[in-house]
């Protein structure tokens, strides 16, 4: 923070005013006024330009009528903070809620805690004061009730956001859509769609919106890859297998048993490994490479298979369709 910054603290509190003085007065960023009535407060505002208003609501009466809410409408670059007493007659709550106040305080203050809060009361107003310069640049809406539950999936402010999938049309919005309702299910999943479009990171806010999000997921680009070391890498392999395999591998599946399994370029994978992967997710039962017996993933609570896949291909044919039958 650069410049003078005013504060004025409405009070009759000689402990509270003391503090605060103690805390800014030597400071050269700030400068300090008292009121000690809301008639004289309002007049300061009115004449001065004040930064931070720190106002004592032990002596008010009204929740609804008072100086911070009048400075709501009147002054709405000023950053209100509520102060009471522990014990105080009128709900400090409330007059935070109907003042939009940055902060709601108990007395006793020390010096040290107004100081840090008055140089983060304004450094938030400053940070306010920019969004609303860069929102009325960029056109984007600053009335959304971003804290509130979301009823619909149309796009609002501008843009909106699924996880890391950033998106401004409504056809992504349906896409969205229908994203979240494959996430509650666990069913296999198939995405479709062309190179760069974002495919793995709606296939992990899936993963991160269903009720696997504390289970592993894995990704596996299955493109140009050989059947033999896809279903190495897939379903594991044990020692002796094949030249090299000098320890057992677990696999994919078996790794993120109880979360999800995400499947790149599997369009490219050949029919014999697709009809594999396909007799996986029907049965959940495979073999390690090297080993006769069929596994089945399994956790600790539950004995059936809990990985899920979710598949990426950009050939939009009955071959790709094929992957999830």
């Amino acid at each position: 923070m650069s410049g003078d910054h005013t504060v004025l603290v409405v009070s009759r509190d000689g402990e509270l005013i003391a503090a605060v003085r103690a805390a800014l007065k030597e400071k050269a960023d700030y400068r300090v006024l008292i009121a000690a009535d809301e008639a004289s407060g309002l007049q300061r505002l009115n004449e001065v330009a004040v930064h931070l208003v720190l106002y004592d609501i032990d002596d008010v009466a009204d929740a609804a009528d008072n100086i911070l809410t009048r400075c709501r409408v009147s002054h709405p670059g000023v950053c209100r903070i509520v102060v009471a007493s522990p014990h105080g007659g009128i709900s400090g709550s409330e007059v935070a809620r109907r003042s939009a106040a940055y902060l709601y305080m108990f007395k006793p203050l020390q010096a040290d805690q107004i100081a840090l809060v008055a140089k983060r009361g304004l450094e938030m107003n400053e940070l306010s004061r920019r969004h609303r310069l860069l929102s009325r640049e960029l056109k984007i809406s600053v009335d959304d009730q971003i804290f509130d539950e979301r009823h619909d999936m149309s796009v609002k402010g501008g843009y909106s956001q699924f996880e890391k999938l950033v998106y401004a049309s409504a056809k992504m919005a349906e896409l969205v859509a229908e994203a979240r309702q494959a996430a509650a299910t666990n069913l296999p999943v198939l995405i479709h769609g062309e190179t760069g479009t974002g495919k793995e990171l709606l296939a992990r806010a899936i993963h991160f919106n269903s009720s696997r999000v504390d289970s592993p997921m894995h990704v596996q680009n299955c493109g140009g890859m050989l059947d033999a070391t896809l279903h190495s890498e897939l379903f594991g392999h044990v020692r002796g297998a094949f030249t090299g395999a000098t320890t057992d591998r677990l696999g994919l599946f078996r790794a993120a048993d109880g979360g999800t399994v995400f499947l790149d370029e599997i369009s490219d994978v050949s029919p014999a490994f697709r009809s594999a992967s396909c007799a996986f997710c029907r049965k959940a039962k495979s073999s390690r490479w090297g080993r006769t017996r069929s596994i089945t993933p399994m956790s600790a609570s539950s004995p059936r298979r809990t990985v899920r896949s979710i598949r990426w291909s950009n050939v939009e044919s009955s071959a790709a369709t094929s992957i999830t039958a």
